[in-house]
């Protein structure tokens, strides 16, 4: 198990807050999944993605991670770095994609921390078969808060209450658990993610055919790309484009004022728009021959 690529246990959709005292509830971190091996006797410390990819070597300050008493560990949690007290998922990109001889440098600008929420080996013991709380439980005595690692925040029954908390601070979101849950790796069971998402209505700019993709904005200045477009709803705007384009750079076809729509998003920690998904077309400032856009929508200028 130690250093062999895990994967990671991920969540279900979860579509609303909920109390339930079987359950805890931890801060969703805006980052990227990690999982950490490490054997402190030898000095390796290995840094995995979710995926199984290494990036030991893009975050070196790791390398001189030490816990007392530990000879051996794994540790699942995700890797941010934090802007104005919140996780900044583009300083995280701007470090996960750096070439190595940039390594030393920006981790030195933009530190990077570990924020941990389960731990599937100690000293050689397997973790997996154990229920989380008893696995949070070995956690708390064995990881110590600091700048490399530090325990996720989590409250035991009170949903509703810490993601009131994530939507006053602009935080992504929350994740449920079960408190009796094993961790069953690669698998998508019984935890479920719950986001703090963001509803806009934007006029769209444009449209990408290749990815399917809208380009919205406000005042004609493009915002973000939007995905989640059902077939139905690609058909209907494609069906359109001759009639509205007003010319093409690379895969996107502009398109002339009147159609909007409303987005679902997240905020990054600038309260940048990110993971802007499709909701619905609105009303149409313009009535076009073939109109297609009312009969998804069932509305009309």
């Amino acid at each position: 198990m130690l250093f062999t690529r895990i994967k990671p246990m991920l969540a279900l959709k979860g579509e609303a807050p909920f109390d339930d005292d079987q359950y805890i509830f931890e801060l969703k971190a805006d980052g990227i999944r990690l999982i950490l091996h490490a054997k402190f006797g030898s000095g390796r410390v290995e840094l995995y993605t979710k995926t199984g990819n290494r990036i030991t070597d893009r975050f070196p300050e790791f390398h001189g991670l030490s816990l007392p008493g530990v000879d051996n560990i794994i540790l699942d949690g995700e890797l941010v770095i934090m802007n104005n007290s919140r996780p900044d998922f583009t300083r995280v990109m701007r470090r996960f994609s750096a070439n190595p001889n940039q390594a030393g440098q920006l981790a030195g600008q933009l530190p990077a921390t570990m924020v941990v929420f389960d731990i599937l080996q100690l000293n050689g013991q397997k973790l997996p078969g154990l229920p989380l709380l008893e696995r949070k439980s070995l956690l708390e005595k064995t990881v110590a808060d600091g700048p490399l690692l530090t325990k996720n925040i989590y409250v035991e029954g009170q949903g509703t209450l810490l993601f009131n908390q994530v939507v006053d601070r602009r935080l992504e979101g929350i994740i449920a658990k079960p408190k009796d849950s094993l961790y069953y790796p690669g698998r998508r069971k019984l935890w479920q993610k719950i986001k703090n998402y963001y509803y806009r209505d934007m006029d769209v700019l444009g449209y990408s055919p290749g990815s399917g993709q809208l380009l919205v904005g406000e005042n004609g200045r493009p915002l973000a790309r939007v995905l989640g477009l059902r077939p139905v709803d690609r058909a209907a705007i494609a069906r359109l484009l001759p009639q509205i384009s007003t010319g093409q750079k690379g895969d996107t076809v502009y398109i002339e004022e009147g159609i909007r729509c409303r987005v679902r998003y997240t905020v990054g920690a600038v309260d940048n728009i990110r993971e802007c998904v499709f909701d619905s077309w609105k009303l149409t400032t313009k009535s076009y021959p073939n109109d297609t856009l009312h009969t998804v929508t069932g509305e009309r200028a």
